[in-house]
């Protein structure tokens, strides 16, 4: 009678295994939402750094005065070698993206995924105004796509 009415307080092999399979579904989810996210802000990183090079060049060419903006020479004396005149548009390609005036980002291969592209251009018929365009491309770290980009325009006038 007296084993009767003690019962065994211990848990079974069947309910410890119960227990570790709803534990493992429920990290599983919470694994994945953090993966997730670390993607996110690598992402939010590199589209982050293209503006920030897009606004650094857009900055310096709005600081130019309209004169040299036009001028490929004078452009590209100053900055960036080997620009291209084609048909009153003047074109030029870094890459890899370098700094202006030759101040050294450290690691300089933190950029080697940047390419940037700037356009200035006279819109159809105006004879006044220039139109500047900065577009930064990058191939993704995470995705490899090769289509991401940033662009900045603005208009530069003479008078």
């Amino acid at each position: 009678m007296f084993l009767n009415s003690q019962k065994k307080k211990a848990f079974t092999l069947i309910e410890i295994v119960i227990a570790s399979l709803l534990v493992a579904l429920s990290v599983i989810p919470i694994v994945n939402m953090i993966s997730q996210a670390n993607r996110s802000v690598a992402s939010i990183e590199e589209e982050t750094v293209a503006f920030a090079l897009a606004t650094e060049a857009t900055e310096w060419l709005k600081a130019l005065p309209y004169k040299e903006l036009g001028s490929v020479h004078a452009f590209t004396e100053e900055f960036i070698p080997g620009g291209v005149k084609e048909d009153g548009i003047i074109k030029f390609k870094e890459e890899p993206v370098t700094s202006f005036l030759n101040i050294d980002y450290e690691p300089k291969e933190q950029f080697d995924l940047y390419h940037r592209y700037i356009t200035i251009e006279v819109p159809e018929n105006s004879f006044n105004s220039l139109k500047v365009t900065v577009e930064i491309k990058w191939i993704s770290k995470l995705t490899k796509k090769k289509d991401n980009s940033v662009k900045l325009q603005f208009m530069k006038f003479k008078y």
